[in-house]
């Protein structure tokens, strides 16, 4: 078992953080994806899972954006520039491990990262969980209208963007995220995903973040894997065993 610091440099030169924990001398790692303006243990889901499944597995979490301790804060890069990290990330844990087959839990807006990557990439993954995935196409008027009204907010499209988070937290948005967040069109994004990769589409039946609407949405795509869980959005504490039991017996 090992239990190390993650630290990838990508080719801009942007320092990547993250975290291996499990058997590194199993056959297969776990990569897991976080949502928009989490850290890398995704509310302490990952930690979990990577908790329940280190010895079977090489697990990896890691920070999409970037991190100020002090400050509370944490900076959501464009989606192009979050593709970026977790190829980074891909390519050096698998040159450090040549050879093992790999699959990925995504969640939220980590689910639009795996898949733009996926379709963009020759990867051979294994399996693919995403966790509350959302099809619409104007993403910034989603996370505007959620945040526009928090004390302390500022939204401002031309500039890096402020967004108060209701445990405290402020997420820092640059002009860049807006820009690409609408173009791109989710709908085709995960039927592509549907068709060429072996993914489970993952519905916690109590989620207010992402509507029914959205979710009939990605039923018409007539998924071969579209499991209900139990819980809300983030999935917490008290509702992490149906998404476990389906991880164990689907890994």
């Amino acid at each position: 078992m090992i239990d190390e610091r993650l630290l990838v440099t990508s080719p801009d030169g942007n320092q990547i953080m993250g975290r291996l924990y499990g058997d590194e001398n199993s056959s297969g790692i776990l990569f897991m994806v976080h949502g928009f303006g989490v850290k890398s243990d995704s509310r302490g889901m990952y930690n979990k899972l990577a908790e329940i499944f280190g010895d079977r597995f090489l697990t990896v979490r890691f920070h999409l954006g970037s991190i100020d301790s002090l400050k509370n804060s944490i900076v959501v890069p464009s989606y192009s520039k979050q593709v970026e990290t977790f190829e980074s990330v891909i390519d050096a844990v698998l040159e450090k491990y040549p050879g093992k087959k790999f699959s990925i839990v995504a969640h939220s807006q980590g689910c639009y990262i795996a898949s733009l990557l996926l379709t963009a990439k020759n990867y051979n993954v294994d399996k693919v969980f995403l966790i509350s995935p959302s099809i619409r196409n104007d993403i910034s008027e989603k996370l505007k209208s959620r945040y526009k009204d928090k004390d302390g907010s500022l939204i401002d499209e031309t500039k890096t963007s402020k967004l108060v988070r209701s445990d405290g937290s402020v997420t820092l948005v640059p002009s860049d995220f807006w820009k690409e967040a609408d173009s791109i069109d989710t709908y085709e994004l995960f039927s592509k995903v549907e068709t060429n990769f072996d993914a489970t589409f993952i519905w916690p039946k109590g989620d207010i973040n992402v509507k029914p609407d959205e979710y009939r949405r990605l039923i018409s795509l007539k998924p071969k894997k579209f499991v209900e869980l139990e819980g809300n959005h983030e999935l917490r504490e008290d509702n992490w065993e149906g998404l476990i039991n389906l991880l164990n017996n689907s890994l």
